[in-house]
């Protein structure tokens, strides 16, 4: 038996109470925002490998205007790289809305 002890650094985020998932499609910057506020998020976890969109109604979601943004209502933001889809599930996801012939902005779930 290994008498090492490599613990690894403890976390110093509180553990959630709930965990909320949402995307920018069908909401504005204020209603994307007003929804955060509404249910007391305090930590936003971004897991987009690509933290951008396209489009100007979504601009508010580009990372650097969604940190300042997030900043101002003091809620913590993280980038968690490792929590994004990989190249295969987002071929796979595209393959699925072409057979099911939904716009991506149109879907509802993965």
């Amino acid at each position: 038996m290994n008498q090492n002890n490599n613990h690894s650094e403890s976390i110093t985020m509180p553990i959630p109470r709930k965990i909320l998932t949402i995307g920018v499609y069908g909401y504005n910057e204020e209603t994307f925002f007003q929804n955060l506020q509404n249910e007391a998020v305090d930590t936003f976890c971004d897991i987009r490998r690509h933290r951008g969109v396209r489009g100007a109604g979504y601009a508010f979601a580009n990372s650097i205007r969604l940190q300042a943004r997030l900043s101002k209502l003091g809620i913590q933001y993280h980038h968690i790289l490792e929590l994004a889809p990989t190249a295969k599930i987002r071929e796979c996801q595209k393959e699925a809305d072409k057979t099911a012939k939904i716009a991506k902005r149109k879907r509802i779930r993965f």
